[in-house]
């Protein structure tokens, strides 16, 4: 560190200073270049922000001998101050072992656990393989600071954490391969987090190979379990954050041995690998973190506009006057409540309000791109496929609207949903008298609609020897990529009629839509005479007299196309 390192305003005029700091024999590391495109390091503020970073800076020495760090420190009136920090450099330190960026020494502090219940526990063994996680090159431990602003508290408590790469149930897998973990660090957690979410560790920012360019990479981290955490959140390609250790996402969240354990899928090039490039190299910010209960907002005059809102959008409170279809914005606004459960974040909704306005995209096109986002599924998409695939029927009204409450607002996971409906008198009537074997042969004909394949249900019946619920079992069933596509008009009907019109479908009218899907394939035909329909009008504005039937029934006015 630099801590005895520090410029001052001789003449305390309390302008901004400039400072420019040049290495030879070795680099600096921890400072932010205000401008890249200068030699050197540039530094702008007053004296005591720029000492501060300073102070929290290194200098690694490319080679042992006689090194330097050349200083100019102006205030943009009198002439620059120069000089030079004379330093003695030694040897640089060995690579670490496993070429993590994390110290052998770091990674053998951190507490071990052990790979059953009572069983032996070696020191630096973050993940419970009986391995020191310093001589895996797939498996990294280290300690993070309990601050989601680590810049400006380097000095917070620590905690110990472990991520893996190539992981199967927390511990590398057989066909891992050359995967591997580059570099790990902390970074802070952006300042526009959105309402109720919280980010105690800021950002885990990481670095990891995958076996194979465009691949995809399978991670588990795990943490203490006392913190209040419940998901691995990243933001998608809309800057909506979304729960990678979801159900619905591939991912999960376990509790072994007092740890959580969060597991995530990462794509090679997908939207959640910020370079964007199929190039054998996921890089990660990522925020173990919890979307916490929001209440939902008051609604007097039922016309789907929050009262705390209405004045600061020319509403008026007791009037039923959410014009979505004058406005392009309320429309945009209330999309992002029917899909996504909230409301609009400013760059979003700017961006929406564009696409309408210019004309770039219909309303049913821009509605569309609502209900296929990844986070309107997550939640009804992932809960539709799971009355499906466990009643074999579309969700009722009074059950869908229970457990969405469970999801959005008691924080329920959908493994947990699952389990719920896995307890059901309706599930167990089918399935309560079968054993392992006799469920899962059940279940792959009932939600798949074929026989097991031999290694799918040894799978299976593996999990559930080892403590696999009958829920969870369930829930990896319906959120499967095989029932998912199975599945497609099916959920696409039900999150029609809930993303729009708020409910979920009755029997006829769902009939019909799915013919329409499957028979004509017009996606947007169909969202159009949803949103030009009179019980979609009259979600927000006062009933003009029109006839109030089901959509695409008579005596709704629909496209004949769509008749």
């Amino acid at each position: 560190a630099l801590a005895d390192f520090a410029v001052s305003d001789a003449d305390g005029a309390g302008v901004p200073l400039h400072v420019t700091l040049a290495a030879t024999n070795g680099t600096l590391n921890g400072l932010t270049d205000a401008d890249t495109t200068t030699a050197g390091i540039q530094l702008s503020g007053t004296a005591a922000a720029i000492n501060a970073a300073i102070a929290g800076a290194t200098f690694t020495a490319s080679a042992a001998g006689v090194a330097s760090i050349g200083n100019s420190v102006s205030d943009g009136t009198a002439p620059a101050v120069t000089g030079t920090y004379q330093l003695s450099a030694a040897a640089p330190p060995p690579p670490p072992e496993d070429d993590d960026g994390v110290s052998a020494e770091e990674e053998d502090s951190v507490p071990g656990v052990p790979s059953r219940p009572g069983g032996p526990v070696v020191a630096g063994d973050g993940n419970g393989d009986g391995i020191k996680d310093s001589e895996q090159s797939q498996v990294t431990s280290l300690h993070l600071r309990q601050t989601d602003r680590v810049s400006s508290n380097p000095q917070a408590p620590q905690t110990p954490v472990t991520l893996v790469v190539g992981s199967h149930d927390g511990k590398v897998s057989p066909s891992a391969g050359n995967a591997k973990i580059t570099s790990i660090g902390q970074k802070d957690a952006p300042a526009d987090l959105p309402e109720g979410f919280s980010a105690p560790l800021g950002l885990l920012g990481f670095t990891a190979t995958v076996d194979t360019k465009g691949g995809t990479g399978s991670f588990s981290f795990y943490l203490d379990g006392a913190l209040d955490i419940d998901g691995y959140y990243k933001q998608d390609a809309s800057g909506t954050w979304v729960n990678l250790a979801s159900a619905a996402n591939g991912g999960r969240v376990v509790t072994e041995h007092g740890k959580t354990r969060l597991d995530f899928v990462i794509q090679d090039g997908g939207q959640f690998d910020l370079d964007g490039k199929a190039d054998g190299v996921i890089t990660d910010p990522g925020a173990p973190g919890k979307m916490a209960l929001v209440p939902p907002p008051v609604d007097s005059d039922h016309d789907q506009f929050p009262d705390a809102l209405e004045a600061a959008h020319g509403l008026t409170v007791g009037v039923k006057d959410n014009d979505v279809f004058g406005s392009p914005k309320l429309y945009a606004m209330q999309l992002y409540r029917d899909t996504l459960f909230r409301e609009a974040e400013g760059a979003g909704l700017t961006y929406w309000q564009e696409v309408l306005g210019s004309g770039a995209q219909s309303r049913a096109q821009v509605a569309n791109a609502f209900l296929n986002s990844t986070e309107f599924p997550t939640h009804a998409g992932a809960l539709a496929r799971l009355y499906f695939a466990a009643f074999e029927r579309i969700p009722d009204e009074a059950g869908m609207t229970h457990w969405m409450e469970q999801m959005l607002n008691q924080g329920q996971s959908l493994e947990q949903v699952a389990q719920g409906f896995a307890d059901s008198s309706e599930f167990q009537r089918q399935y309560g008298a079968l054993d392992n074997a006799g469920f899962l042969d059940t279940l792959y004909q009932n939600v798949l609609g074929r026989l097991p394949d031999a290694p799918g249900k040894a799978y299976w019946l593996g999990q559930l020897a080892g403590g696999t619920t009958r829920g969870e079992a369930l829930a990896g069933f319906a959120q499967s990529s095989e029932y998912q596509e199975l599945m497609r008009e099916e959920v696409s009907v039900t999150l029609f009629y809930v993303g729009l019109l708020g409910r979920t479908p009755d029997q006829s009218g769902y009939e019909h839509w799915l013919h329409v899907l499957n028979n004509q394939g017009d996606v947007l035909g169909a969202i159009d005479a949803f949103v030009q329909s009179q019980e979609y009008h009259d979600r927000f504005l006062p009933s003009d007299g029109g006839p109030a039937g089901l959509v695409g029934l008579a005596p709704m006015p629909v496209p004949d196309a769509l008749g």
